[in-house]
Protein backbone atom coordinates (compact mmCIF):
# COMPACT_ATOMS: atom_id res chain seq x y z
CA UNK A 1 0.00 0.00 0.00
CA UNK A 2 1.00 3.59 -0.52
CA UNK A 3 2.43 5.55 2.33
CA UNK A 4 -0.26 7.49 4.11
CA UNK A 5 -2.80 4.72 3.50
CA UNK A 6 -2.90 3.89 7.20
CA UNK A 7 -5.31 6.64 8.16
CA UNK A 8 -2.91 8.33 10.56
CA UNK A 9 -4.30 11.78 9.72
CA UNK A 10 -7.92 10.80 9.01
CA UNK A 11 -9.38 12.79 11.90
CA UNK A 12 -7.53 15.97 10.99
CA UNK A 13 -8.27 15.57 7.29
CA UNK A 14 -11.98 14.86 7.87
CA UNK A 15 -12.21 18.03 9.95
CA UNK A 16 -10.35 19.94 7.22
CA UNK A 17 -12.61 18.51 4.50
CA UNK A 18 -15.76 19.31 6.46
CA UNK A 19 -14.61 22.88 7.02
CA UNK A 20 -13.97 23.37 3.31
CA UNK A 21 -17.43 22.28 2.25
CA UNK A 22 -16.49 20.80 -1.12
CA UNK A 23 -13.73 18.75 -2.68
CA UNK A 24 -12.77 21.61 -4.99
CA UNK A 25 -12.51 24.01 -2.05
CA UNK A 26 -10.46 21.48 -0.09
CA UNK A 27 -8.00 21.05 -2.97
CA UNK A 28 -7.80 24.83 -3.43
CA UNK A 29 -6.97 25.26 0.26
CA UNK A 30 -4.38 22.47 0.16
CA UNK A 31 -2.61 23.86 -2.91
CA UNK A 32 -2.81 27.42 -1.52
CA UNK A 33 -1.00 26.07 1.55
CA UNK A 34 1.66 24.41 -0.62
CA UNK A 35 2.04 27.65 -2.60
CA UNK A 36 2.40 29.97 0.39
CA UNK A 37 4.12 27.80 3.01
CA UNK A 38 6.35 25.38 1.09
CA UNK A 39 8.68 25.33 -1.89
CA UNK A 40 6.35 23.07 -3.90
CA UNK A 41 5.70 25.86 -6.43
CA UNK A 42 9.32 27.04 -6.57
CA UNK A 43 11.03 26.11 -9.81
CA UNK A 44 14.78 26.30 -9.98
CA UNK A 45 16.95 25.87 -13.02
CA UNK A 46 17.78 22.21 -13.66
CA UNK A 47 21.48 23.14 -13.87
CA UNK A 48 21.42 24.22 -10.22
CA UNK A 49 20.19 20.78 -9.23
CA UNK A 50 22.81 19.10 -11.40
CA UNK A 51 25.50 21.15 -9.64
CA UNK A 52 23.86 20.47 -6.25
CA UNK A 53 23.50 24.24 -5.73
CA UNK A 54 19.71 24.37 -5.49
CA UNK A 55 18.62 24.77 -1.87
CA UNK A 56 14.90 24.67 -2.47
CA UNK A 57 12.28 24.03 -5.11
CA UNK A 58 12.12 21.54 -7.93
CA UNK A 59 13.54 21.25 -11.41
CA UNK A 60 11.02 22.32 -14.08
CA UNK A 61 8.09 19.90 -14.25
CA UNK A 62 9.20 17.83 -11.26
CA UNK A 63 6.53 19.10 -8.83
CA UNK A 64 3.79 18.14 -11.30
CA UNK A 65 5.34 14.70 -11.75
CA UNK A 66 5.41 14.27 -7.97
CA UNK A 67 1.76 15.27 -7.74
CA UNK A 68 0.66 12.82 -10.45
CA UNK A 69 2.79 10.05 -8.96
CA UNK A 70 1.06 10.52 -5.60
CA UNK A 71 -2.39 10.63 -7.24
CA UNK A 72 -1.72 7.41 -9.17
CA UNK A 73 -0.70 5.44 -6.07
CA UNK A 74 -4.40 4.90 -5.38
CA UNK A 75 -6.78 3.19 -7.82
CA UNK A 76 -9.97 4.82 -9.00
CA UNK A 77 -13.12 3.44 -7.40
CA UNK A 78 -15.82 2.42 -9.83
CA UNK A 79 -19.44 3.03 -8.95
CA UNK A 80 -21.44 -0.11 -9.69
CA UNK A 81 -24.23 0.44 -12.27
CA UNK A 82 -26.95 -0.40 -9.74
CA UNK A 83 -25.40 1.65 -6.91
CA UNK A 84 -27.27 4.95 -7.08
CA UNK A 85 -25.95 6.89 -4.11
CA UNK A 86 -27.92 9.97 -5.10
CA UNK A 87 -31.18 8.38 -3.97
CA UNK A 88 -32.04 8.08 -0.26
CA UNK A 89 -31.94 4.56 1.12
CA UNK A 90 -35.35 3.15 2.04
CA UNK A 91 -36.00 3.12 5.75
CA UNK A 92 -36.48 -0.29 7.28
CA UNK A 93 -39.68 -0.70 9.20
CA UNK A 94 -39.46 -1.89 12.84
Amino acid sequence: PASGAGGRYDTILMEFAGGCGSLESMLDEFFAFLHSKTDFYVEADAALFAQKKARMGFPPGQAEKLLLSSFRKFPMKRLAPNDDTTQPKPKSSP
